[in-house]
């Protein structure tokens, strides 16, 4: 993570510094947008949240909209920086699990993404379909610490109403019900289900696409066995040029995390990670149960290879 974060930094540095020699309000919003991405998927908080100074990273109270939906009564005790260790992670609360109940299955609509260079990118992603007709666009919001109810509060956006008709699964949007894009659904895996194979994800950034000289990448990588057991990886790298004076200067930088390892368990929409070191992780999961060839874990997915 350290190492993402410190390629990740200087990549924006350097789009920063080539944004002074030639402003360009797009590639700036694209830039501060793959920032904000990227530290919501390190550190799994809104990056409002997050500040960087001289004693390091360390994360403010939680955001007032977000604090309400906790504690209406305003009864909360208050929240102060909390400096965030790399190698910790929160644990999830085992009520996610038992979502599944209330899930009538999951679908998919089709989600505006970035890749390599800023490459707009089109991905398949999980549409949690309740059974009570409600439907939640982001997954990752079934592990939200102070519940679905709170987490609508403070993400109205994200969650819409559902209905089967002529065959198909539409959701309410700004114009009416809408089909969604993929027909396809996947439900509950069963407790015990087993995975077999590596599987990896890669996401990025950069003004490549727009005629920039920038370029991020960030790849995630997953290992699993039918025996219970799983690795995990990933690495970053970037590279940018910027020429002045005549010349011209590059910059390519590349990091890797060392692979971590574990025990793994499968339980309806809940990937449970026991890392060696006794931490302990929860992650939505969806697949398909006889060709698990993608696996989306709290929405992202992971192609095997």
């Amino acid at each position: 993570m350290y190492e993402q974060m410190v390629v990740l930094g200087m990549f924006i540095a350097g789009v920063r510094e080539a944004l002074k020699q030639a402003p360009n309000a797009q590639i700036s919003a694209n830039t501060q947008k793959a920032g904000e991405d990227y530290l919501r998927t390190f550190l799994g908080v809104d990056p409002a949240r997050v500040e960087i100074g001289g004693g390091g990273l360390s994360l403010t109270g939680m955001p007032a909209n977000e604090e309400a939906a906790a504690d209406p009564h305003g009864s909360s005790p208050p929240v102060v920086n909390e400096r965030v260790n790399a190698t910790a992670k929160t644990v999830i609360p085992s009520s996610a699990s038992r979502l599944s109940d209330d899930i009538e299955t999951i679908g998919f609509y089709s989600k505006v993404g970035f890749g390599y260079g800023g490459m707009m990118t089109f991905n398949p992603t999980p549409l949690v379909l309740f059974k009570s007709g409600v439907a939640l666009y982001d997954m990752e919001g079934l592990k939200f610490e102070s519940g679905l109810a709170a987490h609508k509060a403070a993400h109205p956006k994200d969650w819409t109403t559902w209905r089967r008709a002529g065959g198909a699964i539409e959701v309410a949007g700004s114009k009416g019900w809408e089909r969604i894009t993929y027909t396809k659904t996947m439900d509950r895996l069963p407790r015990g289900f087993s995975l077999a194979g590596n599987y990896s994800r890669m996401s990025g950034g950069g003004n490549l696409a727009v005629g920039g000289t920038s370029a991020v990448v960030v790849w995630s990588n997953l290992s699993f066995d039918r025996a219970g057991n799983f690795a995990s990886g990933g690495g970053s790298g970037s590279a940018s040029s910027a020429e002045g004076g005549g010349s011209k200067t590059s910059v390519i930088t590349s990091g890797r995390a060392p692979n971590r390892y574990g025990r793994y368990s499968i339980d309806g929409y809940t990937l449970t990670l026991n890392y060696a070191d006794g931490r302990v992780e929860r992650r939505m999961i969806v697949t398909e149960v006889a060709d698990p060839h993608v696996i989306w874990l709290d929405g992202d997915g992971y192609t095997s290879n």
